[in-house]
């Protein structure tokens, strides 16, 4: 459907915060993140669009002091954001999206509150399209033949 995407996402990323006493730390987490997208200018070089969708994550959790726990952690986050697409052929773009994600778990910078930890995420992409835009209406009209050869 037009105007309407899929996308997905593997991602490494790298948390900065502070401790209650002051002193700067990371959290480290690797995620695999599934969206659904609506394009604003679908037909356009360049495109605006939405994502919604969620993902699972592997992260380190912390103590509030910034210290590590020794286990790993796996959670499941929920994703909202905005994104442009801007395409310098029709299977070549480059991508730059900014997403807010609602975390599942209260450990990503220590377990200082009781609400489940939240942050903010910008991302830069080069993406390749196996498909042009007629792939679809040529393979549906290729199985509509071979349907009627039978």
């Amino acid at each position: 459907m037009e105007g309407l995407g899929i996308r997905s996402k593997v991602a490494y990323n790298q948390l900065s915060w502070k401790t209650s006493a002051g002193v700067s730390t990371t959290t480290e987490l690797m995620s695999m993140n599934f969206y659904l997208s609506g394009d604003l200018m679908p037909n356009s070089p360049f495109n605006i669009f939405v994502v919604g969708g969620g993902g699972f994550a592997f992260f380190d959790p912390k103590q509030a002091d910034g210290s590590r726990v020794t286990r790993s952690s796996f959670d499941l986050h929920y994703i909202g954001g905005l994104g442009a697409d801007y395409f310098l052929n029709e299977f070549w773009s480059i991508t730059l999206m900014g997403e807010y994600v609602l975390t599942g778990s209260r450990n990503y910078n220590g377990p200082v509150n009781s609400d489940n930890d939240s942050f903010l995420r910008g991302s830069i992409q080069i993406r390749y399209y196996f498909f042009d835009q007629s792939f679809i209406v040529k393979l549906l009209e290729a199985q509509r033949d071979r349907s009627k050869n039978k």
